[in-house]
């Protein structure tokens, strides 16, 4: 156990300081504080000690150096056990700090200068001086333990227990680690050095892809782009989903609706309003939609969500619903009902795990591709239209992908596949079982056909046009064969994979 004798106080936030320092106070503990929470607590009749009488110097240069000094330092880091250094030195111990931190999450797409102005630096000094030194510093980082503190305080008459003291610390260096991640963050213009994530811990999941994998959600800093509105909580697989829903209604503008299964789209169109997006994506497959994710990219009325709850769907995510369409969808109780915002970016830096380390690659914006038709058949804007709308489908598809589409709605997806004739050949099969006719389709593929197999048989189907990211050392062959079925194909020298 430690006994607090003297504490040093500094925060920004002064949330639930008057009660703590009112115990601090009570049990005859000397208070250590700078300007403003000094002033703070005077208001609210508790006496301190400022930090400038430990110092011998006042706050300088508008309070950006209150604390970087060795008689605070060497009071808090000082080994208890090493009285002669303390003696010489003429220090007492310091056994409590309680500090918060500028704001600088908040302050995140503010002006620069006042980003820069809200980097804390001598509060992140002193939450790593305490919590290195947890063996006799008891370091407060968050103002939600101030009352268990107080109660372990008044109930131990001072002392605080070496189990407290180290939680405590854990709690310090986080709170640290993830506050340098954000300004880590903020400045990598360029990740090929030493980079740092900043994870801000949402909560626990009632478990991850399986029964068997324990899950929790993070956040990143001043982000939250959606919001639970309605339904039983949220499972790892259904955050997967609405993450995967979300990018797909973000390439598009008109009224939009998709179908996510695992992760990839099952149906999806366009039409004139978002319910009739919501009809023709539910046609693209009748068969597999159920229990998917709905995704609109405009908002949700009473209409739409008359027809949403004729049928078994996981989660409907879109920026707004109407009063009467919450009314509506709160009979299946068990259909989560999320919000989103569609002006949240995407992440600059798409991330991954690996056994022993993490691969980051820039995030596919998928604006950086070209419309080069390589064939002699020339195209209708219709077919411009619909070769767009499909390769905006593709690049969320598992690769090896075929897509094929016509008037903006999606016929039939292959996708995941270890060949792209397998991938064609699954969606030709899916076609068929829910006859879909293709003939006058359009398709496309996110990578590049290796053999010209796949564009005999994209003929024999039906398909009237091919968008592809060409590349291939066949690509002549792969041209021919398609000017010979007489076929429009476009390159767009830019692949889209998806694993």
């Amino acid at each position: 156990m430690v006994k607090v004798k003297r504490a040093l106080i500094s925060t920004f936030d002064k949330g639930g300081l008057e009660d703590l320092a009112s115990t601090l106070s009570g049990l005859d503990v000397e208070i250590i504080s700078t300007g403003g929470t000094r002033h703070f607590l005077h208001k609210n009749g508790i006496d301190t000690t400022s930090v400038g009488e430990l110092t011998g110097f006042p706050e300088m240069f508008e309070g950006r150096v209150k604390t970087l000094h060795p008689n605070i330092f060497g009071a808090i880091l000082g080994p208890r056990d090493n009285r002669e250094e303390f003696e010489k030195f003429s220090l007492k111990p310091i056994d409590m700090v309680v500090v918060n931190l500028y704001p600088f999450e908040k302050m995140i797409g503010e002006s620069e200068d006042r980003l820069i102005e809200n980097i804390d630096i001598g509060g992140v000094a002193l939450l790593r001086a305490g919590a290195k030194n947890f063996k006799y510093v008891v370091v407060l980082a968050d103002i939600k333990d101030y009352q268990l503190i107080t109660e372990e305080l008044i109930k131990n008459k001072g002392f605080v227990s070496y189990e407290s003291r180290r939680y405590l610390a854990g709690k310090a260096f986080s709170l640290t680690s993830y506050y340098d991640a954000m300004i880590n963050n903020y400045f990598a213009d360029d990740i090929k050095r030493d980079f740092a994530l900043p994870l801000k811990f949402i909560h626990s999941l009632r478990y991850g892809e399986n029964p068997t994998q324990e899950a929790i959600l993070y956040g990143k800093p001043k982000t939250k782009f959606f919001d639970v509105i309605g339904g039983k909580q949220l499972s790892f697989n259904n955050i997967s989903d609405i993450d995967a829903t979300f990018r797909l209604l973000k390439e598009f503008n008109e009224p939009f609706s998709a179908i996510i299964k695992h992760s990839n789209p099952c149906g999806a169109a366009c039409g004139k309003d978002v319910k009739e997006a919501f009809l023709r994506a539910k046609a693209s497959d009748n068969i597999s939609y159920f229990g998917g994710i709905v995704g609109c990219n405009k908002g949700v009325d009473k209409a739409l969500a008359e027809e949403v709850i004729r049928d078994f769907f996981e989660v409907i995510i879109a920026p707004s619903f109407t009063q009467d369409a919450l009314n509506i969808l709160a009979k299946k109780k068990n259909l989560r009902i999320i919000k989103i915002s569609m002006d949240t970016d995407i992440s600059k830096w798409d991330v991954k795990t690996i056994c022993g380390g993490y691969l980051a690659q820039q995030t596919d914006d998928g604006k950086k591709i070209n419309f080069d038709v390589v064939t002699n058949i020339t195209l209708s804007e219709g077919d411009k239209e619909g070769l767009f709308f499909a390769w905006k489908i593709v690049k969320h598809v598992k690769s090896n992908a075929i897509v094929i589409t016509n008037k903006k709605q999606v016929l039939a997806i292959g996708g995941g596949e270890t060949s792209r004739i397998d991938a064609l050949r699954v969606a030709e099969l899916k076609a068929s079982i829910r006859k879909h006719k293709l003939k006058g389709a359009v398709m496309a593929s996110d990578g590049f056909f290796p053999f010209a197999d796949s564009v005999e048989l994209a003929s024999k189907i039906g398909i009237r046009a091919i968008i592809q990211p060409g590349g291939s050392i066949r690509d002549k062959e792969v041209i021919d064969k398609a000017n010979e079925c007489k076929m429009s194909m476009v390159f767009t020298h830019v692949r889209c994979f998806r694993h």
